[in-house]
């Protein structure tokens, strides 16, 4: 039946990404100098995908990265990976971290292991035109969620950009533990009574506003 189908299918995705959580605490972090990592480590990982960005929500990222830096300062074996969907490149993380230096004032510990995960090829492919953008858009997330948890699977998953359809890759089919710093979400109160109302705006387009079906 269908629901055995459902639980099979999500047993073996956990053993899947259990494979995946292994291997990924075997992987070096981006900056060589900093503390050696160890397989007792807990791995956090943030999905953020304008990390280099420079608002609130980016603000409020590395200000919980700076909290975890000092946390692996006390004595916690920790260790913190970042989706992000910018193009990889050598000096990527020092021109992010000096861009967060510069922009907030905010230093992270160099004895915290960070690893950058880029996921731009998986953004590339779930950017959509603006029709049915909220449910586009949300779908890509989960497509983005999915290439970001294939390459680097945490015990901690922290969604910092309100896209709470990625929990579903993280949380049950990935069974990590989930947190979440809601700045702005991706479907709002507001996105929704739009919709219900059949008012166009930029993020309700006119065409399906006008149809009671597709609306």
């Amino acid at each position: 039946c269908i629901g055995t189908a459902v639980i099979l299918g999500v047993v073996a995705c956990r053993i899947y990404f259990r494979g995946i959580r292994s291997q990924s605490r075997r992987l070096p972090s981006d900056d060589r100098t900093s503390a050696a990592t160890s397989h007792t480590d807990r791995l956090v990982a943030f999905y953020h995908p304008n990390c280099a960005a420079g608002g609130g929500g980016e603000r409020v990222l590395w200000m919980a990265i700076k909290c975890l830096g000092e946390m692996r300062e006390a004595g916690l074996r920790i260790r913190v990976a970042i989706y992000t969907a910018d193009a990889p490149r050598p000096s990527y993380r020092g021109d992010v971290q000096s861009h967060a230096r510069e922009r907030f004032g905010i230093d992270v510990s160099p004895s915290l292991p960070i690893l950058f995960v880029h996921i731009d090829e998986a953004k590339r492919k779930s950017e959509t035109s603006r029709r049915l953008s909220m449910i586009a858009e949300s779908a890509g997330t989960v497509q983005m969620a999915w290439a970001a948890l294939t390459q680097f699977t945490p015990d901690v998953y922290i969604d910092t950009t309100g896209c709470a359809f990625t929990f579903l890759v993280a949380k049950v089919l990935a069974g990590c533990k989930v947190g979440a710093y809601v700045h702005y979400p991706t479907i709002s109160a507001d996105m929704l009574n739009l919709v219900w109302t059949r008012r166009p705006m930029y993020n309700n387009n006119a065409q399906v506003a006008s149809s009671s079906v597709r609306t």
